[in-house]
């Protein structure tokens, strides 16, 4: 008889622990809000109500692809298919297998590499897959510069930095009228003793820009 009751107390008693564990579960994460910083803000908005996933996010500046940014695609999975090379037009358009015609403004290589392959497959082929290069990127600075020349594009940099990489202004250099050319034939004109004395009038530089130091007197 004590050893039956003895029994049914320890089958309660373990019961009552599990019921506590859960209990204390519920009261820790249950009602705990999650919160959610920058992109992952983003992402739970887009998530709210809906099993859809949230739109990736794009990568901005000198990452996205721009006109005059010259291209190696391979295509593989398909009969002996050289790689291709392509410049992007001043439209911002590239041509390639049976005329197919891509607009690439602002897009990254691996946006431009889904773009040619939904275009293709099933259509053209049944497999394929696109690889996207760059060729070297660069940009240029001539005129009254200690060493002009075309330096690799390795980051963002600035019409003043980009002067500097070039090892700076000569003694005869005008550096209120440095000239900055861009891919498109956009010239921004660029008052470089202004920006010493207000940094944000520095305009960023991109792949394939120009920029020009005349000599004092000749402007």
């Amino acid at each position: 008889m004590t050893m039956n009751i003895c029994k049914t107390w320890g089958r309660w008693g373990a019961l009552g622990v599990i019921l506590s564990t859960c209990l204390c579960l519920i009261g820790c994460g249950g009602g705990a809000t999650p919160s959610y910083t920058g992109a992952d803000a983003a992402g739970a908005g887009a998530m709210a109500g809906t099993n859809a996933a949230p739109a990736p996010l794009r990568t901005v500046g000198y990452e996205q692809l721009k006109p005059g940014d010259a291209l190696v695609i391979t295509l593989s999975d398909i009969m002996q298919q050289p790689a291709l090379d392509a410049k992007i037009s001043p439209q911002s358009t590239i041509t390639l297998l049976y005329n197919q015609t891509f607009w690439v403004t602002n897009m990254t290589r691996s946006e431009l590499e889904k773009q040619i392959h939904d275009r293709y497959v099933p259509k053209y082929f049944k497999y394929l897959t696109v690889n996207v290069r760059l060729l070297d990127q660069s940009y240029s600075v001539g005129g009254d510069v200690k060493n002009p020349n075309r330096y690799p594009f390795i980051g963002p940099i600035t019409v003043t930095r980009a002067i500097q990489s070039a090892g700076d202004f000569t003694e005869f250099a005008n550096k209120r009228h440095v000239e900055l050319t861009r891919v498109d034939g956009r010239i921004e004109i660029v008052d470089c003793v202004k920006v010493r004395k207000n940094p944000k009038l520095d305009p960023v530089v991109n792949p394939g820009d120009k920029i020009n130091v005349p000599r004092k007197g000749i402007l």
